[in-house]
Order: C-alpha cells, then structure tokens, then sequence
C-alpha cells in the first residue's frame, strides 16, 4: 500500500522507517486538537486526543520494541498531555458557561 511505504527522505527512528501513514497520522491528529480548541468543539478535541494516544503507542511500539524507558516515558508524557489537554477544554467550556 502506498500509506505503508517510506516518507520524506530517509528517515529512521529505532531503526525503522517512518511511513507516509504515521506522518499523516499525527498531522490529521495534531490538527484535530488544535481546530478542536480553537473552535471549542468537545468532540473534536477529545477524538484528536484519542488519535494521538493510539498514534503514539503505535509508533513506540513499532520504533522502539527494545528500548524501554523511552516508549515508557513517551507514553507517561502523552498521557499528561492529553490531561492537561481536556482540562483545559473543560475549563474553557465551564468559563463560556458562565459568561452566558
């Protein structure tokens, strides 16, 4: 499939290559979150947040099956991410409530 070939270049992480899926894949989840919050759109966001999740854990595993600090690290520092994330969706949601 075309999605499974090389991307850009010559890029290697871990040893292997990086495909043309796993960059659409965080451009498409990466634009989610942002149009998500800058529209306040709930749904959005959180599908975004959840594409990210799943494309993180997906590019760690396939990227770097024998190094296991980092994907851990990685996936700690996502997980933070994607709370800070919604508790600032939800605290924009609660401050528009009031003002109405």
């Amino acid at each position: 499939m075309l999605i499974l070939q090389r991307g850009i270049g010559d890029w290697n992480i871990g040893g292997n290559p990086v495909t043309i899926y796993e960059l659409l894949c965080l451009l498409f989840t990466v634009g989610f979150v942002i149009i998500g919050t800058k529209t306040a759109r709930w749904t959005l966001t959180v599908s975004g947040l959840i594409g990210l999740a799943v494309f993180v854990f997906r590019v760690t595993d396939i990227h770097f099956k024998d190094f296991l600090p980092w994907p851990l690290l990685l996936a700690v520092s996502e997980g933070l991410a994607m709370l800070a994330g919604i508790t600032s969706v939800i605290i924009r949601e609660r401050i528009q409530h009031r003002k109405t």
